[in-house]
Formats: structure tokens, C-alpha cells, sequence
């Protein structure tokens, strides 16, 4: 139980496909960790904009799922943003995942307000970063997010 991640299917997230150019490594890699515990995983969110791919680490102990780490990782990190949906059956819905990459802060172009890096509303589409140096990504029907669980094995 120690290396189960979490339930994909339980929680209906979606997150972007790590990046094929990004080197191997370990979870004692990873330098960002948010929480406590024996327990730990991997966030690893690629924009697919032409810029390296991110890399969060997350520690609990007992159970947790992919929803409540990715979360927690969000209101962690005060660049990191996301717009979420409850309003389908199936459970949470991730509609955008943003990134202040050069820290002046972070806006879209729909003039959504984020709280504690959340957006928790209806279903949207299109919005881009307001700032090109930022990483944005949204969708419902123009966009896709993507979500891979490894056990720890290659």
C-alpha cells in the first residue's frame, strides 16, 4: 500500500502527460514537497508549450487521492493555478492548470479570480495565459488533460 499513488478513476482528475524529454529521476530528486508522511508521489505537470516540464512532490501518511494532492500542491505553491468543476456526476474536473513561470504574477483571459490558486466553477473553454511568459493550458472541448499513474515501476 505504501507505493499505491492514488485512484484515478475515483476522483475524475485529469493532468497533462509528463514530457518524453524530461530526464529520469527519483522521488529524493525532487527539491518542492508539500505535506508530511512515510508516503510519497510524484506531480509532474508538462504544458506541451516548448518549456520544461514541473515537478512537485507529495507526502502523506494513511490514505489520500490524486484530487487531494493535487490540491494541496496548488494552494502550496503561489504560482501554480487551477480552474476545477464538480458539476459532473463522475467527480472533479481539471478545465485549466496554469503556471507563473517568471513570478509577476498570474491572470487569464477571462478574468477569472483565483483563491488560493483555485477556481472551483462550470465547465469553460479557451482562456490563454494573459502573460506569455506564463504556462497555461484550458479546455473541455478544445483542449485535453491527461492523467498516467506508475507504481514506481519503469
Amino acid at each position: 500500500m505504501r507505493r499505491q499513488l492514488f485512484s484515478i478513476v475515483s476522483v475524475g482528475l485529469f493532468l497533462l502527460l509528463p514530457s518524453m524529454k524530461a530526464h529520469a529521476l527519483t522521488l529524493d530528486d525532487i527539491t518542492f514537497y508539500v505535506g508530511t508522511g512515510a508516503n510519497r508521489a510524484g506531480l509532474v505537470i508538462d504544458w506541451a508549450d516548448g518549456l520544461d516540464p514541473l515537478i512537485w512532490g507529495y507526502r502523506w501518511d494513511g490514505a489520500a487521492t490524486s484530487q487531494q494532492m493535487f490540491h494541496d500542491i496548488v494552494m502550496a505553491d503561489p504560482r501554480l493555478f487551477a480552474k476545477v468543476s464538480n458539476q459532473f456526476s463522475f467527480g472533479e474536473f481539471i478545465f485549466g492548470i496554469g503556471y507563473d513561470r517568471d513570478d509577476d504574477g498570474f491572470a487569464i483571459s477571462d478574468s477569472t479570480v483565483f483563491t488560493d490558486g483555485l477556481f472551483e466553477g462550470n465547465a469553460t473553454d479557451g482562456a490563454t495565459a494573459s502573460d506569455a511568459d506564463d504556462s497555461y493550458v484550458e479546455g473541455f472541448n478544445t483542449g485535453f488533460i491527461a492523467s498516467f499513474v506508475s507504481n514506481g515501476n519503469p
